[in-house]
């Protein structure tokens, strides 16, 4: 057989040390963040979320632009806030290049520990010709005044010459000669860090680098210039991801020189958004050592912060993270395939997940049951609430069952996307525990009646919500009061399924040119909820569907408690004697 030669493909398998680098992130969610649609902040909100941000480590964070609106006074506050916490993050305020914008920076500022202004002007051809409407040398001159104001004002001010970050707006589509002049003068000029930011998501990840390169390789006099007076000059990332490059554009810009990152905790920002800088930490984590021939990267972000930082954000702003979404998203460590989930059962969560979310402080996540799912997945589940015995001594019948079940749930699964394993159960007891007829009704004792059927036995109990609790909270209640294990719903999401007539009629609207929808669309629209609800031990999901959110929300909660109301009440196990009964009991219909 001919031999096989390989080259090793990854670079830390080079015998050349490499230098440690830890890249500088840069958190700009309460300024450029915010700019994105219907992403406004409330003074108040902002306040909470900068000790949030701060407390996950990033470097530096920009808190606003002070010029703008109130800006100028949530950053004082944020900064008294600060320095009460004795969180030392550097924070900057965002400033244009005239002498305005750059006094509000510094009032904002002042009694910050750790201030800087970040100041920009645009250097693109189209932004300084149609937007500005200057000379390429006007704005030279601009930039050369703007900095040199900056550190002026500050030292004024407060008796010391702050760091001046500069930007180059619209970078990516700035002629390189220009750039690199506008680098230079702003080096000469007295700033410490450069940014070259790609504005509106125009560069490809290979360009960026490039950038980088030819901006650093052609400014290595003023760089070493600025080092002999003491400064050392950061080159600094801020990418947009209109053509979902932000991450891998950072990526190579930070092996061509840069070391800062600015994006946002999540997909936030303008438009589609700025470098997630999430998606961005799990990189590094996972392949710092091999990005780069020369340069071993690093963070130093409390992980475990992240995820519930975004979770927050989101809640903030009123938006979702969507279950896509990479390291945050509720389906990256989640199984929908039996393939799959057998073989995570068999090898570990290794055999199909790479991303560790629980290091991003995310909780584990349930696998779903589907129509891909199989029978292993089922008894898997059954398994958890002790319905089943080992999938090895399984009897025929047994099986039978099972697979019964499976079938059953691949049919029903598809109305909400796949159930959990708490709703497993619930359909097991549905099919051969004798479950049915579940009511839930106001009394008019200002009670909520909760009733059912169980193995030929009516259940009911009460929950209260005659003093303002909702019937959502009084059905906790209830169940808390009727199984003796105080439960909490922890998650709850609520989402709009539609008709399949009203999908096809959105499609031909939007496929010609917004055409009129017809009178049906929105009358056959479902609600689907899913609820997360624990007690002192574990937790237990449900995801459920009605013709409103309030009833798919009852349902919902109900299904995710299943195995505790189950328990109080008695159920049946598959085996010997559970057969036995079954058999007499068509033995007694035959009779």
């Amino acid at each position: 057989m001919k031999s096989i030669n390989i080259t090793p493909f990854a670079p830390e398998q080079t015998e050349k040390p490499k230098i440690r680098k830890k890249v500088i992130f840069f958190d700009t969610t309460l300024r450029d963040g915010e700019q994105g649609p219907n992403a406004g902040m409330t003074s108040e909100e902002k306040l909470v979320l900068a000790t949030k941000i701060a407390r996950t480590g990033v470097d530096r964070m920009e808190l606003g632009f002070p010029a703008s609106g109130d800006d100028k006074a949530t950053i004082k506050q944020i900064v008294a806030k600060f320095n009460q916490e004795g969180l030392e993050t550097e924070v900057c305020g965002l400033a244009r290049a005239n002498k305005h914008d750059i006094d509000a920076c510094v009032e904002a500022l002042k009694e910050a520990k750790n201030p800087f202004i970040h100041t920009f002007i645009s250097t693109s051809k189209i932004h300084i010709k149609e937007k500005l409407q200057k000379t390429h040398r006007e704005v030279l001159q601009k930039i050369s005044e703007s900095i040199s104001y900056a550190k002026a004002a500050s030292k004024l001010s407060t008796g010391r010459e702050w760091p001046v970050e500069w930007s180059a707006e619209d970078a990516t589509r700035t002629n390189p000669r220009f750039l690199i002049y506008a680098v230079r003068a702003a080096i000469e000029a007295g700033a410490d860090r450069i940014n070259l930011p790609d504005t509106v998501g125009h560069g490809n990840s290979s360009k960026t680098g490039w950038m980088f390169k030819e901006v650093i390789k052609n400014c290595r006099d003023e760089i070493e210039k600025a080092r002999l007076e003491g400064r050392e000059i950061e080159f600094s990332c801020h990418n947009h991801n209109d053509r979902a490059t932000a991450v891998a554009g950072s990526i190579n810009a930070l092996i061509n020189g840069a070391i800062q990152v600015e994006g946002c905790l999540g997909n936030f920002g303008e438009r589609a958004g700025n470098t997630n800088l999430i998606h961005l930490a799990e990189q590094i984590e996972a392949n710092g050592n091999a990005i780069s021939e020369t340069e071993d990267f690093y963070h130093e972000l409390n992980t475990k912060l992240l995820i519930p930082t975004h979770n927050m954000i989101c809640r903030v702003l009123g938006q979702e993270i969507h279950p896509k979404d990479p390291v945050s998203g509720s389906d990256i460590a989640a199984h929908g395939a039996g393939i799959h989930m057998d073989g995570q059962e068999k090898a570990g969560a290794k055999a199909y997940n790479v991303v560790n979310q629980a290091k991003y402080g995310a909780n584990d996540p349930e696998n779903t049951t589907g129509p891909r799912s199989g029978d292993a997945h089922i008894i898997n589940a059954l398994r958890t609430f002790g319905v089943v015995g080992s999938k090895k001594f399984q009897s025929a019948e047994e099986k039978q069952i099972i697979h019964q079940l499976s079938e059953s749930i691949k049919l029903s699964s598809g109305k909400t996307n796949g159930i959990f394993p708490a709703q497993v159960l619930f359909e097991y007891s549905n099919r051969y525990e004798g479950f049915s007829d579940l009511e839930f009704k106001i009394m008019p004792d200002g009670k909520l009646r909760v009733s059912f059927i169980h193995n030929n036995q009516l259940q009911i109990f009460f929950g209260d919500i005659s003093e303002g609790n909702s019937e959502i909270a009084g059905l906790a209640q209830a169940i808390s009061t009727f199984t003796g294990q105080s439960i909490d719903i922890i998650d709850q999401i609520e989402r709009k399924k539609i008709s399949l007539p009203e999908i096809e009629a959105r499609y031909e609207s939007e496929t010609n040119g917004g055409a009129k929808l017809p009178e049906y669309v929105g009358a056959h629209s479902r609600a689907i909820c899913q609820v997360t609800i624990a007690n002192e031990k574990q937790k237990f999901s449900a995801r459920t569907t009605g013709k409103n959110a309030q009833q798919a929300t009852l349902e919902a909660i109900f299904q995710s408690a299943w195995p505790m109301i189950r328990q109080k009440i008695g159920g049946k196990s598959l085996g010997n004697s559970y057969f036995e009964e079954l058999e007499h009991a068509a033995n007694a219909v035959n009779q």
